[in-house]
């Protein structure tokens, strides 16, 4: 129930047909790994299918590419979820305008314990928008 396929240059093509197996096994995945495998944007459409259709209570996307454009279909998803505690995004070049959209999805999720956004560029508004979703969240510890 735990996947971590972490540094193995699987790309989007291979992410595509990881989560295809795992959606056609009905996989009950609790935790997934796919950092540093060069991942982008167009990825995003396949993690958000893992979201809206697995318990996951962890996923670590760390040092990819996923830049803005990736992040923002998952945060609705992210924000809905009840089950995500643990969320890695560190290193993806994240930026504007995801601060302000991760910061009104930390206002309204509560069950996400631990979040990683290191080595992002999140500053200005996007950073104080963070900021105070982060203030008016009560579940994420760290």
């Amino acid at each position: 129930r735990d996947i971590n396929v972490a540094d193995n240059d699987i790309r989007d093509a291979g992410l595509n047909a990881l989560v295809e197996a795992i959606l056609e096994t009905e996989m009950d995945l609790l935790s997934l790994n796919v950092s540093h495998n060069h991942l982008t944007s167009a990825a995003s459409p396949a993690l958000c299918k893992v979201l809206e259709h697995c318990p996951l209570e962890e996923l670590t996307l760390s040092k990819n590419r996923l830049q803005a454009t990736g992040v923002l279909p998952m945060v609705a998803w992210i924000g809905l979820n009840e089950t995500l505690a643990v969320l890695g995004l560190a290193d993806n070049g994240i930026g504007k305008p995801a601060g302000q959209k991760l910061g009104a999805m930390l206002e309204a999720n509560h069950v996400l314990e631990e979040l990683d956004l290191s080595w992002n560029d999140l500053t200005g508004d996007d950073g104080e928008q963070l900021i105070r979703g982060l203030s008016l969240n009560r579940s994420v510890v760290s």
